[in-house]
Order: structure tokens, then sequence, then C-alpha cells
């Protein structure tokens, strides 16, 4: 049962679950971070760089899917950097 029902009525996952994301994470270079910052300077800049829409701003599923793809081309710019040196 790769999902568990908390007692909110939302599903959470379980323990192996957990460890079979992170693991998968590993093997493909990845890592989660937590990072602390001002909301509204997230919305602000993830607006401006086009990851979301105005109208997304207050959706953290959308913030998160903003931020990971202005992180990705953040790193793809840096590593096409470094590779010139």
């Amino acid at each position: 049962m790769p999902n568990v029902q908390n007692g909110k009525g939302k599903h959470r996952r379980t323990g192996a679950e957990r460890q079979r994301r992170r693991r998968a994470r590993q093997r493909l270079g990845r890592r989660v971070v937590a990072v602390e910052v001002d909301a509204g300077a997230l919305e602000d800049l993830l607006v401006w760089a086009g990851d979301i829409h105005p109208i997304e701003a207050d959706d953290r599923e959308a913030v998160a899917r903003g931020l990971a793809a202005f992180v990705a081309r953040a790193c793809g710019l840096v590593t096409r950097d470094a590779g010139g040196r």
C-alpha cells in the first residue's frame, strides 16, 4: 500500500514509498532542499520569469513547480557556462 490516509482525509506516503523516491532521486543525481524565502518576492520572481501565471501565485503546488523549473533552467545555465572555462 503506497499511501495511507491521515486524520485529515489526505493521503501521505509510507516510509517505504518515501525511501524509494529518495533512492530514485539519488540515482538521478537530484536533491530536495528546504529554503526559507520571502513568499511575495518568490512569487514576483516566478511571475516575472514566466514560470507561473499571476493567478497561480497563491497555489503552493504551482509555485513549487515554477520554482523547480526556474532552478533547473538556472542550473543549466551554470553548467553550460562552466563547461566553456
